[in-house]
C-alpha cells in the first residue's frame, strides 16, 4: 500500500471513530459487569495468600519430617498386608477348585476380549 492510501484508512477510522453508535445502554451496563479494581485486588491478595499458605504447609511438612512419617506408614500398610494375607486359611481349598478357578477366570476374559467393540 502506499502512504496515500494508509493515510485514507486512519482518517476514515478517526472520522467513525468518535461517533457514538446507539446501543441503548448496552455499554454501560457490560462496562458496569466487568470485574472492578476491588475486585481484581481481592483475587491478587487471595493468590498471594494461598501461595504463603502453600509455602506454610511445605515448610511444616519438611520441618516435622513428614518423609519420615509417610516411609513409616508406607512399611506398616506392608507388614500388615502380608501378615493378613499369611493367616488366611487355605487348608480346606484343593488343588482342583484353584485350576477351576483359575480356568473360569481365563474364560471370563476371553469371553469379555471376544464380545468388546474393540
Amino acid at each position: 500500500m502506499t502512504e496515500y492510501e494508509d493515510k485514507r484508512i486512519v482518517s476514515f477510522f478517526e472520522e467513525y471513530a468518535r461517533k457514538e453508535i446507539a446501543d441503548d445502554g448496552f455499554s454501560h451496563r457490560v462496562m458496569r459487569s466487568l470485574p472492578s479494581h476491588d475486585y481484581v485486588y481481592k483475587q491478587r491478595l487471595n493468590r498471594i495468600w494461598t501461595a504463603v499458605c502453600a509455602l506454610a504447609a511445605v515448610v511444616l511438612f519438611v520441618r516435622a519430617d513428614g518423609f519420615a512419617v509417610l516411609k513409616g506408614i508406607a512399611a506398616d500398610f506392608v507388614v500388615d498386608a502380608f501378615t493378613s494375607t499369611m493367616s488366611i486359611d487355605v487348608s480346606g481349598v484343593s488343588l482342583l477348585m484353584v485350576v477351576m478357578t483359575l480356568l473360569t477366570f481365563v474364560y471370563v476374559a476371553i469371553y469379555n476380549i471376544l464380545t468388546s467393540d474393540n
